[in-house]
């Protein structure tokens, strides 16, 4: 019942504690939630996970937090990520429709292509990053009107707290308080105009990339980035 709270608070824990103090429990952290992703998933855990994901890669830490998840992840199986790219991460970015949601899955999973090592390379740039860069101009970049998912969420998270226990209604309630007092990527204003700055630099060293995810925008999105 509480797994998107649990991811909520592990978040407000990553949001507050120095890298160097999480990095050496990441991969055992990682195991556990892959290990659940794997033997007893649901739509709500699918999407605090990929959620969680896009949180991580926000954060501004001491060393770049992309790098760290993926050596984390290749220090469990090498290229797992490339799997959940395909079969987690892609199929399910529609489902993170809050307008903050829509924010921190944008930027931190374009800092995940820019700053993670390899995510450039095949055999990333084969499906995986060009599927996740088609997704994100899909869903993510078109002009939505906001507020038009807020409420919803805040009900669902409400529903959440009918008929649980105190110590789960209290715990739920810390988790919600925390998920919605933090922006894991305060310097960017404008996540569509990041966006389009990002795939922009992207198209300067990466150009046959641009062109692969281009021809898959529908004609909104071509418009938007100009191509």
């Amino acid at each position: 019942l509480n797994d998107h709270h649990a991811f909520d608070l592990l978040n407000t824990l990553l949001f507050y504690a120095d890298l160097a103090a999480v990095k050496d429990q990441l991969k055992a952290v990682l195991m556990l939630v892959l290990n659940r992703l794997q033997a007893r998933n649901t739509p709500k855990y699918t999407r605090a996970f990929v959620n969680f994901v896009a949180f991580f890669m926000c954060l501004e830490k001491s060393e770049p937090t992309p790098k760290v998840l993926v050596n984390a992840l290749d220090a469990i199986q090498p290229h797992i990520l490339t799997g959940l790219l395909q079969s987690v991460i892609v199929p399910n970015l529609a489902n993170l429709s809050s307008p903050q949601d829509r924010k921190t899955a944008v930027v931190g999973y374009l800092r995940l292509v820019q700053l993670a090592p390899g995510l450039l390379q095949p055999p990333y740039t084969d499906n995986a990053v060009p599927a996740l860069l088609v997704e994100l101009g899909n869903k993510l970049v078109v002009q939505v009107a906001e507020g038009e998912d807020g409420a919803a969420e805040d009900d669902l998270a409400a529903v959440d707290l009918v008929d649980v226990s105190a110590f789960q209604t209290n715990y739920s309630r810390l988790a919600t308080i925390s998920k919605q007092s933090l922006d894991p990527a305060p310097y960017v204003a404008d996540y569509r105009g990041f966006f389009k700055q990002t795939m922009s630099q992207l198209a300067q060293s990466n150009a046959a990339l641009l062109v692969k995810v281009a021809d898959a925008w529908p004609a909104e999105v071509k418009a938007f980035m100009g191509v």
